[in-house]
This record gives C-alpha cells, sequence and structure tokens, in this order.
C-alpha cells in the first residue's frame, strides 16, 4: 500500500492542530468583542474551528440549555449573560448557582449571570440596603449619544476581502471547484453577518434611527431565597437590551457554526485529494490568514455595547400606575423562583396567586381582618366556605424584601391572604396556615425518643405532594377560628371547615401537632402568625400610596400589591 505524500501527512498534521488551536482568540471573535467586523475575520482559517463551532452553538442555545449540558463558558457570559425562564421546572435547578436578579422582557427569566452591557448599567446605580427607602430607576434615552459604527470597521472588514483570492488559487490555478467553495464559503456567510450586524448597528443598545428601544425591566440584588434572607437591591425600569441577546445575532451564530463544519469539510477533502501542489498552497494560505487574524485581534480594539441611556432616579410612591405594573411583575416573578427553592417544595404552590392578572382580580376584592362567622354557609355540623384565591408566604417575602422591611422570611413562613366568597360576595381576610403531614408521626419517630421530644420547626423538608395537605386557620369575628383543610395541595372551592374557641384550637393542635409535623402548638402562636402579617402589611402600604385610600385599618391588605 502507497504510503501519503509528505505534503499530505503535513496537512494531516496541520488540520488537526489546527481545529483546536486558539480557542480563546476564536471564542472571542464570533462572540462579537472584537466588533462585527470579527466575524469575517474568525472564517478566514479553520484555525480555532472547533472552539468556534462550539461556541456559536452554545450562545445561540436557551440559557437552560447552556447549563443542563456543560455548555457555559466564561467568554459566552460575559458577551450575553445567562438567562432561564421562571416558570420551568428542573430537578437540576437546586444544584445551579443562585441567580442575581429577575429580568423581565415580556417574560419573566432568572438571571444567573449578567453580560456585560448589564454589569455596565448596574455599576452606575447605587445599593439600596436593607432598612432604606426604596428607590427606582428608570432609563431615559440620552440625545446626544451619537452613532457609533465607526470607518475602521468597515476598513477592517474590506481587508479580508482578500479572502477572495484563495477561490482564484483553489480553483482557476488548479481547478479544484468543490475546495475552492467550501474553504470560501465559510468567510462568505461569516462577511455577510458581519455587514447586517454593521448596518444595523448591533453592538448598541438602541438603534440610532429607532425611537423604541429595546429594552427590560430588572430586580437585581442578594435574592431572599430558603436559606438567605436577602440584602440589597436596585430596581432598574427600561434598562437597556443588550443587543448580542437578540435573534439577529442567534441565527448569525447558527450560521457560523454551519459553516465551521463545511470549512472543516474542506480540509479532509484536500487531504484526500493527494495533490501536493495544491495542499501546499491551501496550507500557505492557512498560515497566511492565521497570521493575519492574529495581528488583527492583538492591535483591534475591544468593543463592548455602548448605553444609549442615563439612569434617572425615582420615587417609588411617584412612579405612574403602569411602571407600578412593571414592579408588580418583576415581585411576582421573584416569587416564582423563590418557590423552586422553598423547603416546602414548589408544588405545594400550585394553588397560590402568582400571575399578574389574577393579582389585579383579587385586589378588586374588599378586605377584612375578621371572617363574620355568622354569614358560614350550610348546617351548624358541616358548614362550608368557597376559597376563591390564596396569596401565600413566598409572594409575601418577596414584597417584604423588595420594600426593606425588618420581617424575614420565617416571621412570613405561616402567614397567607386568603379570598372566599361570602353570601357571593367575595371578601379578602388575612390568615395562617401551615403545611401538614398525612402519613402521620409514626414513620419518622426514633423509637428511642420519647413523644414528647418530637419538635417540628418551621423549614422542615416534606417526603413529596402525596403525603401533605395545608391547614388553614381563619380569625373570625367573635374571637374564634375557623380550620379548613386542603385535598393535598389544592385549596380552591368549597371545603368544610371547623369552629374552634382559642382553648379548643390549642387543645386540637396540641392532639394533632405530631401527626401533622408542624411547629404551631397553640391558639396565641397562630394569632401572632396574622398579627405578624397585619403589621407587616401596614410597613408595605407605601408600596400602593396614590392608587387607593384604605376605608379602615384592615385595608392595609388591599394595598399589599396595588402598585
Amino acid at each position: 500500500m502507497a504510503s501519503l505524500p509528505v505534503a499530505q501527512v503535513l496537512g494531516l498534521v496541520f488540520t488537526s492542530c489546527a481545529a483546536v488551536g486558539f480557542p480563546d482568540m476564536s471564542k472571542e471573535l464570533v462572540m462579537g468583542n472584537r466588533g462585527p467586523v470579527g466575524l469575517a475575520w474568525a472564517s478566514t482559517t479553520t484555525v480555532g474551528s472547533l472552539a468556534a463551532m462550539k461556541t456559536c452553538l452554545a450562545a445561540a442555545a436557551p440559557g437552560w440549555l447552556r447549563e443542563d449540558f456543560l455548555l457555559r463558558d466564561p467568554t459566552i457570559d460575559a458577551a450575553i449573560g445567562l438567562t432561564s425562564n421562571v416558570n420551568r421546572r428542573s430537578k437540576r435547578r437546586k444544584n445551579r448557582a443562585r441567580a442575581l436578579g429577575i429580568a423581565r422582557k415580556g417574560k419573566e427569566e432568572e438571571v444567573t449571570q449578567f453580560d456585560g452591557l448589564t454589569k455596565q448599567v448596574l455599576s452606575s446605580i447605587p445599593k439600596c440596603e436593607k432598612g432604606q427607602t426604596l428607590s427606582v430607576y428608570r432609563f431615559l434615552r440620552d440625545p446626544y449619544m451619537s452613532a457609533g459604527t465607526t470607518w475602521g470597521n468597515w476598513i477592517g472588514l474590506s481587508v479580508t476581502l482578500l479572502k477572495i483570492f484563495d477561490l482564484y488559487l483553489l480553483y482557476f490555478r488548479h481547478g479544484k471547484l468543490s475546495v475552492a467553495i467550501l474553504t470560501i464559503v465559510p468567510w462568505a456567510v461569516c462577511f455577510f453577518v458581519a455587514v447586517v450586524m454593521l448596518r444595523r448597528n448591533a453592538l448598541r443598545a438602541i438603534p440610532v434611527r429607532d425611537a423604541a428601544a429595546d429594552v427590560a425591566d430588572i430586580l437585581e440584588g442578594e435574592l431572599p431565597t430558603a436559606d438567605n434572607p436577602g440584602g440589597y437591591r436596585r430596581v432598574l425600569l427600561g434598562t437597556p437590551v443588550n443587543p448580542r441577546q437578540g435573534l439577529i445575532w442567534k441565527l448569525g451564530w447558527i450560521l457560523i457554526a454551519l459553516s465551521c463544519v463545511a470549512s472543516l469539510a474542506a480540509n479532509w477533502l484536500v487531504l484526500y485529494i493527494q495533490n501536493d501542489k495544491l495542499t501546499k498552497h491551501w496550507m500557505a494560505c492557512q498560515l497566511f490568514w492565521t497570521l493575519a487574524r492574529s495581528i488583527f485581534f492583538h492591535f483591534a480594539e475591544e468593543m463592548k455595547p455602548v448605553p444609549a441611556f442615563r439612569p434617572r432616579r425615582e420615587s417609588l410612591n411617584d412612579l405612574p400606575g403602569a411602571d407600578k405594573e412593571h414592579i408588580q411583575r418583576l415581585v411576582l416573578g421573584l416569587a416564582k423562583y423563590e418557590m423552586h427553592f422553598h423547603p416546602r417544595g414548589g408544588y405545594s404552590y400550585g394553588q397560590d396567586l402568582l400571575s399578574f392578572e389574577s393579582m389585579e382580580l383579587f385586589l378588586a376584592v374588599p378586605t377584612t381582618d375578621k371572617f363574620p362567622v355568622e354569614s358560614l354557609c350550610g348546617d351548624k355540623t358541616q358548614p362550608t366556605l368557597n376559597f376563591k384565591a390564596v396569596l401565600g408566604d413566598v409572594l409575601l417575602v418577596s414584597v417584604s424584601w423588595l420594600l426593606g422591611s425588618s420581617e424575614t422570611r420565617f416571621d412570613l413562613y405561616d402567614c397567607c391572604i386568603v379570598a372566599v366568597t361570602v353570601n357571593g360576595q367575595p371578601l379578602i381576610i388575612p390568615a395562617a396556615r401551615a403545611l401538614a403531614s398525612t402519613i402521620g408521626a409514626n414513620a419518622a419517630q426514633d423509637t428511642e425518643m420519647g413523644e414528647d421530644d418530637i419538635i417540628f420547626e418551621k423549614g422542615s423538608e416534606n417526603e413529596g405532594p402525596d403525603t401533605t395537605k395545608w391547614v388553614y386557620w381563619i380569625p373570625c369575628s367573635d374571637g374564634t377560628w375557623l380550620e379548613a383543610q386542603s385535598d393535598k395541595s389544592e385549596i380552591i372551592g368549597s371545603r368544610h371547615v371547623e369552629i374552634f374557641t382559642n382553648d379548643g384550637l390549642t387543645d386540637h393542635l396540641q392532639l394533632k401537632q405530631k401527626d401533622w409535623r408542624i411547629s404551631l402548638r397553640r391558639a396565641e402562636e397562630v394569632g401572632e402568625v396574622v398579627k405578624c402579617l397585619v403589621i407587616a402589611a401596614v410597613g408595605w402600604i407605601k408600596f400602593g400610596v396614590g392608587q387607593r385610600e384604605p376605608s379602615d385599618g384592615s385595608s392595609v391588605l388591599y394595598c399589599l400589591l396595588g402598585v
């Protein structure tokens, strides 16, 4: 069997090394860190083509896919950040890095890593520490921001037109049309993408001729979770969105990834032909463009997205209704994020109000701090109560953190607000609730531990959705308590209720506490839960100042999210 000519052996070695060589340079260029012109330069040679292909595919993929399939890369994260939908459920979620903020542009997303543009924006905004009055920052178009595509970008792009010489050499000199096409097409595709990017000013945070900005709302800070009470926070409205997070860049990266495949195919085709002269000329072109690309990368200025905005500080109470709605949606997004990390499990909150549209209906209902017990439906032995909606602790904790309130997650752990129907009229009432076990205490009891020593504290985990139920306690106008139980986690609908006096509720809790595995043991503790919620709501009323005036003391709950 004849051995391969020396040129083919050298070509094989060069191709193998070139495909994996200079990965950092290739990633920087295809991510646009040297401007859109870098896209064209990235494809002038096969050097680093594997890194470029992987980077482009990862950059075009959704954030959750990058994280689940270990495609994260510091270069990609710095260029476009890392976000995922807060509504998405995943078994791997608890193993991921915790979110740095909540962003909303059409839908709520948790932000695991902010991109360079957003970091630049955030660095210009002071932090609002816990206990400080919340300030909101709005970004306005800067009328003095100049159009920024320089002639240097076009000159750098024009230099890559020398790549046409490869076409002349491979086709007109050697007559190998297939090799010439596979060599030139990747560059042609990237050249076209670069021209489109430059024409659209695709590294600007807002198109210069476009008055409608591509913006997002951001809630950033040390977010509260099950094991973290949270810290500082910042609210930014109308924040400029990094253009590289847009569809045009994703389409460009997909095209570039496909072109890299064609480039690698061209390399192997050259070796298969086994033409010494052709292989030498092809290698010379590759070496020339590798050197030229390195020179460009060294001297080209690093380009970062420029925010054509300037921030303006505004008081929360002075915001118009539309902006307060934006903050509402951010808080709801934060509550959804918290739910995934809650010790009770996200499945326990399936019927809690966590959508803006449902919240609007909730806020339109009158409130009271006591339930009118005389209006109960049904007979005296089996009274029923119709539950319409529940606002739970994850949302209450989110509001408390945003406003810098002193209440912690455990202060509000058993708090809730329920919407019930009384004589055909809906009514909102503060209440307490606990997630109770349905499998009894014996399954988890240590045989060497006495029953009196069993203590179930807040924050304990449970065995799953089929082994738990919610137990609600609603204060009544005559000083008694209503107790209602859910079917697993479902409480909405007509539920049988029991009426307890304070002493009766204490005896009842003492009897059920070990079977239910809850921390509440006395009626006084249940009363403290409701009292904590009412006191907290008094502090939160500023969140809705200017929209509704409370008609009585209990109406502070009415303003809880009435922004």
